[in-house]
């Protein structure tokens, strides 16, 4: 805080509010530099995939379970990897559009 405004990563919130979208802000905060279009819209697209699989997608929540019963690395992603199907899964056939 300085000048009675508070600041995140050398930019005044009030600037922050009247140039960017939050997708850039929250690029900004984890970064620490402004995200280029394509590093924008591919958080932007994370955060929505969040909307229909949530912040824990069961494949995650699976391969961690079982990494945390003691499994090998292989068997924990193959855990994961077993809860793909045809309501879980290739969302990054997409992503790779903007890469």
């Amino acid at each position: 805080m300085s000048e009675g405004e508070y600041h995140l990563r050398g930019f005044s919130i009030s600037q922050l509010i009247r140039e960017m979208d939050f997708v850039s802000v929250l690029w900004l905060t984890w970064m620490g530099e402004k995200p280029t279009e394509n590093q924008r819209k591919i958080l932007e697209a994370c955060l929505i995939a969040c909307v229909d699989h949530g912040a824990e997608p069961p494949s995650a929540s699976v391969a961690r379970t079982v990494a945390s019963c003691g499994k090998s690395l292989a068997d924990s992603v193959a855990a994961g990897l077993l809860t793909i199907g045809p309501r879980h899964g290739n969302a990054a056939g997409v992503a790779s559009v903007w890469m």
